[in-house]
């Protein structure tokens, strides 16, 4: 990993940024740290105290594409970045496919697929909502552009994006290769709740369209599809950074209901469409498409079937099994 350097931006993390220095550790890894200088709480000290390297950093605005992005890519001082947030973590596939360049040579930026933790029926499992499989290009399940040389990109200043202009040729690590990001288990429901709220300050369509990501409790359990295929490794880490989350029914209010439902679904319908265009390309693999039942029903199948069909073409079960799960989703719709 000489050539590739983890840097990671963070603000009022004292709870855990203890835990995932050591485990980071554990793995032989050392990430850079860029501490927002607005921090409140001990993050900063935290890193000092355990001989963390640390830099500091005043962004623009209120979020960490507002310019932490692109001083610690630059401040890295490799040819090749790999950043994550204070409450992600690796696979241990990513790391050593990151181990060996020639892995991803190639292209300039890559995407990893992200696993989205939460914990359900007292079960460690990940969310697997429709929205969150790119089939536009192969299948590719909930990739996140995080891969990337330092000088090879144009950096943006814009909030819920990867903090630069993704190439025209953006390469996807393989299946199985991911990482994991432990916002449902690390907070509570009203801190998570919080967060979509300030956000929706900001876009309220943008805030509630991804929702489904860190409110799983207040969303559809069937068309999560948790499982938790392929997690074993963070089990016991979670043991240790584990917060019981806080559930209430009243915590949205009527508008926040609505948007929720609106937009999530407006979302799903754009990713149906998008998936129509790229079944085009496919008559011969996938037949007699049910498109006379609802949009919700139909999307689903849509997505079911084409995962199912090139998870056969490539020989991948996970794909098949996730195509399966969809399929039966859409059945008891």
């Amino acid at each position: 990993m000489d050539d590739v350097r983890i840097f990671i931006p963070t603000r009022d993390s004292e709870k855990w940024i203890a835990g995932f220095l050591d485990a980071y550790r554990e793995a032989g890894v050392e990430p850079l740290y860029v501490v927002d200088s607005r921090s409140a709480d001990r993050t900063l000290s935290i890193l000092r105290e355990k001989g963390a390297d640390v830099i500091e950093f005043l962004p623009s605005d209120d979020f960490a594409e507002a310019g932490m992005i692109e001083f610690g890519a630059r401040s890295a001082g490799t040819r090749w970045v790999l950043r994550f947030d204070d409450d992600e973590f690796p696979s241990r596939s990513l790391l050593n496919w990151i181990g060996n360049k020639s892995n991803f040579a190639g292209c300039s930026a890559w995407s990893i697929s992200c696993r989205e933790l939460s914990c359900f029926e007292g079960e460690l499992v990940y969310s697997q909502w429709p929205t969150r499989t790119d089939i536009s290009d192969g299948v590719h399940f909930n990739g996140m552009a995080r891969l990337w040389e330092a000088a090879k990109v144009s950096y943006v200043e814009k909030i819920h994006s990867c903090g630069f202009e993704a190439p025209s040729k953006l390469g996807q690590a393989p299946d199985g290769v991911f990482f994991a990001h432990f916002n449902n288990v690390l907070r509570s429901l009203p801190e998570r709740l919080a967060k979509i709220r300030r956000y929706a300050e900001r876009d309220r369509s943008l805030a509630w369209r991804f929702a489904d990501e860190c409110l799983p409790e207040l969303t559809d359990p069937e068309l999560h599809a948790f499982t938790s295929e392929g997690i074993e490794e963070f089990r016991e880490f979670v043991h240790r950074l584990l917060r019981p989350g806080l559930v209430r029914d009243d915590c949205l209010s009527p508008d926040e209901h609505r948007l929720l439902a609106a937009e999530s679904q407006r979302w799903m319908a754009e990713v149906i469409r998008a998936a129509r265009g790229t079944i085009a390309q496919h008559r011969e693999e996938i037949r007699a498409l049910r498109t006379t039942v609802p949009l919700f029903e139909s999307g689903i199948r849509i997505i079911a079937e084409l995962t199912c069909t090139i998870g056969r073409q490539t020989g991948s079960p996970a794909l098949q099994k996730r195509g399966a799960a969809l399929w039966n989703i859409s059945r008891k719709r």
